[in-house]
């Protein structure tokens, strides 16, 4: 864990995100002399990493009310185009050199992203970000939340430094985590050459306490190159990319407008979830991928015997996901049934295991959904493994013990194409208009590696709406 000392003053790195088409934020963090009210930082953007064909550049202001972090909405740029950037400090010193890439233009015919989340600094080490940074065959990175954690697990004490983190409970704590992440060189790297899609989720904010929670999204907004959707609602999440007619993106937040209880009880708050039904309605790109932090098909458990101390309540075994609002995911997944909607794919995150699962309506429903075919389908939904926190073997589980549950798991989940509950790493969404593969990739945690394993891929072609039945025993290879 160090600072980037060999660019200081930006000690922090450098990062992008939310591509257009004509533009992308950059950002960076400068550290401030004694004393200063403001600095002047200037940025240019090229086609070189020698910065001999700058297409742009630019000067901003750096200020302590955004912990003299800097983000710039660099435009004018060309679609699907990789662009170098950096910052220039007033004394002539420059950050790092990032790398940025635009959405395309109408007409893509070839995209990949990466999708991952769950990334406890204390828990293992960022292997997994190192492999990410070092790919040159993803055009984006899509984090689907718990990109900082506030709180150490007591059965993941692997990175813990002195003093004992406490959990932030305010502004200056929430940046003080956001800065002490980024010391991790692995993490800084992932950022500096991959560009970002980033959501929260409930590590990163505090919903339970209002005026925590608004410092906590404050915080996040500074840190991640994520650019603000309404001046009215300047901290909301849930926003919607296109890229080139081949997919659009619908990243959702999970957490902001739950209602617990009550007649206006929801998971997703009227608001986004019109917005989102209205969103996949409207969209005449050939795939429609949504990005959620949380599991948005069911993991059931009822059946499985009670002496097996499993969790959940009987019927689902996590109900912090769309399984603790069954009604309201049943009546969302069968909109996108009556009005038609194909090639939908979620992304999700959270459960730190990986599923790859039909999204069916009714999955234990013999007439409804068959098993081995997958017909009945609306969609598929691909949950990726956490880059470093903890599952089964890690809490505590020997391995057997998590074969066992896996295998209990699938024979109750009728839906379930994949399961895999002890691994780490991300996944690589592989799309044409033809098909979109998912590939699983796996990296140890409990200590630095270069190692890397591809776990398995699967795939849906265009128009069914369900994963193929086989998986793939390789990835994607590339031209």
């Amino acid at each position: 864990m160090y600072h980037d000392t060999a660019h200081a003053p930006f000690l922090f790195g450098v990062a992008s995100g939310d591509p257009l088409t004509d533009r992308v934020i950059i950002w960076t963090r400068i550290s401030p002399a004694q004393n200063q009210n403001s600095i002047a930082v200037k940025w240019e953007m090229a086609l070189d990493p020698l910065f001999n064909n700058i297409v742009n550049s630019g000067a901003t202001e750096a200020t302590s009310t955004k912990d003299w972090t800097v983000k710039v909405d660099a435009d004018n740029l060309q679609p699907g185009t990789k662009y170098y950037y950096r910052f220039i400090s007033p004394d002539g010193n420059y950050s790092a050199t990032g790398r940025a890439k635009t959405a395309p233009a109408t007409g893509a015919a070839h995209f990949r992203f990466a999708s991952l989340s769950c990334s406890s600094i204390y828990s293992g080490f960022f292997n997994a970000y190192r492999r990410l940074g070092e790919r040159d065959d993803i055009d984006l990175l899509v984090h689907l939340g718990d990109y900082i954690y506030d709180f150490v697990d007591k059965e993941e004490q692997l990175r813990v430094p002195l003093p004992y983190p406490l959990a932030p409970n305010d502004l200056a704590t929430f940046r003080e985590r956001h800065r002490y992440y980024l010391t991790d060189p692995d993490l800084r790297f992932a950022r500096q050459q991959q560009t970002w899609v980033a959501i929260w989720d409930n590590h990163d904010i505090e919903v339970r306490h209002p005026e925590i929670d608004k410092q906590a999204k404050q915080a996040f907004f500074e840190y991640l190159p994520i650019r603000e959707v309404t001046l009215e609602e300047p901290y909301r999440i849930y926003r919607q990319f296109s890229f080139g007619g081949l997919f659009d993106l619908f990243m959702l937040d999970m957490d902001s407008y739950e209602v617990k209880e009550g007649t206006d009880r929801t998971f997703l708050g009227k608001q986004q979830l019109e917005w989102l039904k209205q969103a996949v309605l409207s969209s005449t790109a050939t795939w429609k991928f949504i990005g959620s932090q949380k599991m948005v098909g069911g993991w059931y458990s009822k059946g499985i015997p009670k002496f097996l101390g499993l969790p959940g309540d009987g019927t689902f075994f996590d109900t912090s996901s769309f399984d603790g609002y069954d009604e309201e995911r049943s009546a969302l997944l069968q909109y996108f049934v009556d009005s038609q909607i194909n090639n939908l794919v979620v992304v999700s995150g959270d459960m730190h295991m990986t599923f790859a699962m039909n999204l069916a309506p009714e999955p234990h429903n013999r007439k409804k959904y068959k098993r081995l075919t997958g017909q009945g389908s609306v969609g598929v939904e691909i949950l990726t493994t956490s880059i470093s926190r903890g599952n089964f073997d890690e809490q505590g589980a020997p391995k057997p013990a998590a074969e066992l549950v896996r295998k209990i798991s699938m024979s109750t989940n009728p839906h379930h194409v994949f399961t895999d509950f002890i691994q780490h790493g991300y996944g690589i969404l592989d799309i044409t208009p033809e098909r979109v593969i998912a590939e699983m990739w796996y990296s140890p945690v409990l200590y630095q590696t270069t190692k890397e394993k591809f776990g398995v891929a699967l795939r849906v072609r265009n128009g069914k709406n369900r994963w193929d039945w086989r998986l793939l025993a390789e990835p994607v290879k590339q031209e």
